[in-house]
């Protein structure tokens, strides 16, 4: 029988590329199993995606009743969440702008724009950029809005308009937590307004996760999504430098390859694995992926991930743990 993670990207394949999934590794899916790969595309952030893949399927081959009610459900609150998440996004971007403030937004809802169903690309927060407006914009948010601002964090500011948390990025990575962070994002600023930008920040903020706690197999489809949508835009030879420069290549070869096998497709500039089997790191990237959450703390994490901190930065790692367990004993949120 097909394993779990199988399952979950055959049903990615459909959504996703129009390939229809094999249905006769579904037939005889028991109701517990369905239940596990259920479970499995909720912690994977990739539920409603699956769901889409499951609908083109026959009915005979649908899980049972019970898990299709709550597969349905969860397929509805992500789809009305984007739908109310895009609409107060596209109305913080129209205020700002009759108030002289260019407004880039960032992630959730911009990715969501590469999906074939758009609304099927949940995410929690709106994320925006304003430069070196952000003082300007907030105050306005404050005074019109009646936005409470909170400030938090290190390189954001947070606040609250018709129920939709917005985090207003002074700074596009954290300088604090990875002090190379700071001159990558000088340097990926010098193809702002461009796919190439969006890349590179894309690829970023992607490995940051995945060395502090982990990335899941959303982070995979946002990246396939991404290139098929804007691949022909980027300057792929400035992409590979900065992966080089800033100590990522590895990763963002690993992910492309992850990408190539499991989801059927090639990324420009990409790693294509021979007969479908994956080198040692994007076989460990893979494995980590479906690790199951631990109970163990911050601080024990932080170090487990110490062989991801090594495969996407050049910082000491010794430097990040000072700056992990400052944070600790100050509670300040990083």
């Amino acid at each position: 029988m097909e394993t779990t993670d199988g399952l979950l990207f055959a049903l990615l394949r459909s959504a996703l590329c129009g390939e229809p999934p094999a249905t006769d590794c579904f037939a005889p899916l028991t109701a517990e199993a369905w239940e596990t790969l259920f479970g499995e595309a909720q912690r994977q952030n990739v539920a409603a995606l699956a769901w889409d893949g499951i609908a083109q399927m026959p009915e005979e081959v649908h899980p049972p009743k019970p898990t299709r009610i709550y597969w349905k459900a969860e397929c509805q609150r992500t789809i009305e969440g984007a739908l109310h998440k895009h609409a107060v996004t596209r109305q913080l971007v129209a205020f700002f702008k009759q108030e002289g403030i260019d407004t880039y937004v960032l992630k959730g809802d911009q990715l969501s724009a590469c999906y074939p169903k758009p609304q099927l690309r949940g995410y929690n927060d709106i994320d925006i950029y304003q430069g070196d407006q952000w003082k300007q914009a907030d105050a306005l948010a404050c005074q019109r809005l009646g936005a409470k601002i909170e400030h938090d964090h290190h390189h954001h500011t947070r606040y609250r308009v018709e129920g939709e948390q917005v985090e207003n990025h002074y700074h596009l990575l954290n300088h604090y937590k990875y002090r190379s962070n700071a001159r990558y994002e000088r340097e990926m600023l010098k193809h702002f307004g461009t796919p190439t930008f969006d890349a590179l920040f894309l690829l970023r903020h992607t490995a940051c996760h995945f060395a502090v706690d982990r990335i899941g197999v959303r982070h995979l489809c946002d990246w396939m999504q991404f290139v098929r949508r804007y691949g022909d835009k980027v300057a792929w030879q400035a992409v590979r430098t900065m992966c080089r420069k800033y100590g990522m290549e590895q990763f963002y070869d690993a992910i492309q390859e992850i990408i190539s096998v499991k989801l059927h497709y090639y990324c420009p500039d990409g790693v294509a694995a021979e007969d479908e089997r994956m080198g040692t790191v994007a076989q460990r990237v893979y494995d980590d992926l479906f690790q199951k959450p631990t109970e163990e703390g911050a601080f024990r994490t932080f170090c487990r991930n110490r062989w991801k901190h090594k495969l996407v930065f050049t910082d000491p790692w010794a430097w990040a743990l000072c700056q992990r367990v400052l944070s600790m004993l100050t509670h300040t949120n990083i």
